[in-house]
C-alpha cells in the first residue's frame, strides 16, 4: 500500500533547482576568484541571478496560510528560534576558523585600541561579524 503524502512534488523539485542554483553560484564564484579566471558557468550563473533567491521564497510562501493559523509559540519555536540555533553555531564555527587569521592581521591589531569607549570593549571589529556576518551566510 503506497502513502500518501502532503507535500507537492513540483514545488519540492523546484526549491531543489533553487537550491543547487545557489550551490553552483557559491562554488563557481569563489573557483573563479581563487583561480582569477572565468568559467564557462559564470554565464550561467549570472542568466539564474535574477529569479534563483526570488523563485525560492516566493514558492515557500505558497503555504504560508496553512501554517499562519497555527499557534505564535509553535511557529516561533520551529521557525525563528530553530534558525537562531543554527546561525549562533555557524558563526561560533566560522568565527574559531577565522580568529587566528584575523588577529594575525596588523591593520586589525593596529584598529583596535583599547580606549576608555564603551564601544571598543562592546564591538571590537572582528565581532562586528555578528551584526554584519560574512556573505558566507547568505
Amino acid at each position: 500500500m503506497a502513502e500518501t503524502s502532503s507535500r507537492i512534488d513540483w514545488v519540492d523539485y523546484s526549491k531543489g533547482i533553487c537550491i543547487i542554483l545557489v550551490v553552483f553560484m557559491h562554488s563557481t564564484l569563489g573557483v573563479e576568484n581563487a583561480l582569477g579566471l572565468q568559467s564557462w558557468l559564470h554565464g550561467f550563473i549570472e542568466w539564474a541571478r535574477p529569479f534563483r533567491m526570488p523563485d525560492f521564497f516566493m514558492l515557500s510562501g505558497l503555504f504560508l496560510a496553512s501554517r499562519i493559523d497555527r499557534p505564535w509559540r509553535a511557529y516561533l519555536d520551529t521557525k525563528l528560534f530553530h534558525f537562531a540555533y543554527f546561525y549562533a553555531l555557524w558563526m561560533t564555527f566560522q568565527f574559531a576558523l577565522k580568529a587566528p587569521s584575523l588577529y594575525a592581521d596588523s591593520t586589525l591589531r593596529r584598529s583596535w585600541r583599547l580606549t576608555p569607549g564603551a564601544s571598543s570593549i562592546l564591538m571590537p571589529p572582528c565581532g562586528s561579524s555578528i551584526c554584519s556576518p560574512s556573505s558566507s551566510l547568505w
